[in-house]
């Protein structure tokens, strides 16, 4: 008789419309495979969730649970002051009992809390409690600050907060963002004592984390990726029409600044290429169509069902990203397909690639718009990165070594 686990997710997962999406389906598929898995979604009111999708998955049960309204939200700010905003945004006296009778009555042998808000309902609990922080969300909004960026902190989670809460956000970004690291660092260094276990998506940032806190808690796990049967690049016909590849969620800051990065400073140093032109793959709104404004030589895709598709057409994966930290899926997907990468520091983050040898890796705008041109104009270079790219990409974000490592990892605190 299978193991039984209460996931609480911070989201529905469905549709996977990012990164975290992604994670989070991903860690139900591991988990069904080796115990009966009971899920509690956390949802926006009066928004709708897909659940036959979680179920489909292999989950035994869904319940929905409601974050906190818009009043709760206030009175939440002002009584648990000490808290980080968005913990207060899902806190409830009358959601935390719902929590606990359920875990009560279930009798898991294991809790898993998808983000560090939602680990807030059940810490204290004689339960084994695995803790997966994503990243190390301090160090995010440290980044954000210090990137001054000039659009919104709120990510996803903007088309989900009240109206007031969106203007608050634009007239006082960074004093807010200062007010909430503070607060998540402070959540993050309790969870590091009250959690059994700690799940990042980079192997890098959890060794960090670790030694940071004096532990041996931490552990990365990757978003598993799927290297195409075939490698999509052809190398003969990518001096002819040059298209380049980026990707992203659209309505994110670090996504935006980024493009604003690469059709502003980044594309204006590639104008000696002829038919060079920029694919750009993600969900967006006005403020992206505003970064292009009449650059004609970027096209907004949106959403993309199938990247292959896109991907098939282009070149080589331009994808240097403003600020942020953990894994860049983005950069892991260009690659499972043979597309080159080129990219800086803060791409490569969290993964173990080698500069020259499985990707690009430069950091001015000068250094990347010459990484094009070399990688352009060197069939052999070209191929080599391509190859050394996805089977970096197959050996070390497979779903059968991930896998291996998630369930190792939760079955040590049974």
């Amino acid at each position: 008789m299978k193991k039984k686990i209460v996931y609480v997710s911070s989201r529905p997962p469905f549709p996977m419309i990012g990164g975290r999406e992604h994670m989070i389906v991903q860690s139900l598929k591991f988990l069904s495979e080796e115990f009966d898995v009971h899920v509690l979604c956390f949802h926006n009111r009066g928004e709708g969730v897909l659940v036959q999708p979680i179920l489909d998955v292999g989950v035994k049960s869904v319940d929905l649970v409601a974050m906190a309204g818009s009043i709760e939200f206030v009175r939440n700010v002002f009584l648990r002051s000490s808290n980080s905003f968005q913990e207060n945004l899902y806190y409830s006296k009358k959601t935390k009992q719902y929590i606990l009778h359920y875990i009560n009555s279930l009798n898991p042998a294991v809790v898993i809390c998808d983000m560090l808000r939602t680990s807030q309902f059940v810490k204290g609990l004689s339960i084994p409690l695995v803790v997966d922080f994503d990243d190390m969300l301090s160090s995010r909004y440290e980044k954000i600050i210090n990137g001054n960026s000039e659009f919104s902190s709120l990510g996803t989670y903007a088309d989900r907060l009240p109206f007031y809460l969106r203007w608050l956000e634009s007239l006082a970004r960074n004093l807010i963002v200062g007010f909430e690291r503070r607060r998540i660092e402070a959540a993050e260094y309790l969870a590091f004592q009250y959690a059994d276990l700690i799940i990042f998506t980079s192997p890098v940032e959890a060794r960090k984390a670790n030694e940071k806190y004096n532990s041996n808690k931490a552990l990365g796990i990757s978003q598993q990726v799927n290297v195409t049967q075939d490698c999509i690049c052809t190398f003969s016909n990518k001096n002819e029409n040059i298209k380049l590849l980026f990707i992203g969620n659209m309505t994110t800051a670090q996504n935006l600044a980024s493009l604003s990065i690469i059709v502003g400073e980044l594309l204006p140093l590639l104008r000696d290429i002829p038919n060079l032109s920029l694919k750009v793959i993600g969900r967006f709104d006005q403020r992206a169509e505003y970064i292009i404004k009449d650059e004609k030589r970027v096209e907004l895709l949106g959403f993309v069902e199938n990247i292959i598709d896109v991907a098939q057409e282009c070149s080589l994966a331009l994808m240097p990203v403003a600020f942020g930290t953990g894994v860049k899926t983005k950069v892991l997907d260009a690659m499972s397909m043979g597309l080159p990468v080129i990219t800086n520091e803060v791409g490569a983050e969290g993964i173990d690639v080698v500069s020259g040898t499985n990707i690009l890796i430069a950091n001015s705008n000068a250094e990347l718009a010459a990484s094009v041109t070399t990688l352009l104009k060197s069939d052999a270079l070209f191929a080599d990165i391509s190859s050394a790219g996805r089977e970096y990409v197959n050996r070390y974000h497979s779903y059968s070594f991930l896998k291996n490592r998630y369930i190792d990892f939760v079955k040590s605190v049974l």
